[in-house]
């Protein structure tokens, strides 16, 4: 696993969960508590660790875990930014996600999201599929979709399933007033380090 996805599991429990819940996990799992090298990758078994120790810590399932933690990563400015070159409105973007993980490792080589499928099933409704990817990252792309529509101030009905499938139902493009979007913006932390 690329050791930018362990970077930010760690930087989301520090922001949801505080500084002594990551160190908590960290010694349960066996890492370093002062936190993971961007770089350095690290075996996948790992982050699943990670994801079960730190469940259990805040009594949680592992799956709502990964969902709010994609959540928050679609808040972080600089990944914000790159979501949101998919589209000018909630379907655009939807219809663009199959491009994600190659615009991803234009910024960071190497990172190794797994394949998106996409597909309108009827009118404002969608199947995004993660064929072969592990249910944790299904979680959190169900996680990051949900943010998105908030982000476009879509009305949006996410429902993961069986298949590595994500199904998302768009009634209202234009439910609520959207954030506003500019192609620069400041970051630190994380952000920069994506955006560098």
């Amino acid at each position: 696993m690329h050791g930018l996805v362990n970077r930010f599991v760690e930087e989301f429990l520090r922001a949801r969960y505080g500084e002594g819940v990551w160190r908590e996990v960290a010694v349960a799992c066996g890492v370093d508590a002062q936190g993971f090298h961007s770089w350095r990758a690290q075996p996948d078994a790992v982050t699943a660790r990670l994801i079960a120790r730190a469940a259990r810590r805040v009594a949680v399932r592992p799956s709502d875990l990964a969902e709010d933690a994609g959540a928050w990563l679609a808040q972080v400015e600089a990944i914000r930014r790159l979501l949101r070159f998919g589209g000018r409105d909630y379907g655009e973007f939807l219809q663009s996600l199959d491009q994600l993980p190659g615009r991803a490792e234009m910024v960071v080589r190497g990172l190794g999201l797994p394949p998106l499928r996409v597909s309108e099933t009827w009118s404002d409704a969608f199947c995004i599929t993660l064929p072969g990817g592990h249910r944790l990252w299904i979680c959190a792309m169900a996680g990051i979709l949900r943010q998105m529509a908030d982000d476009y101030g879509a009305l949006a009905l996410i429902t993961t399933g069986p298949g590595h499938r994500i199904v998302v139902e768009v009634p209202e493009r234009r439910f609520a007033s959207g954030r506003s979007f500019a192609l620069v913006a400041g970051g630190s932390g994380l952000a920069g380090e994506v955006a560098a």
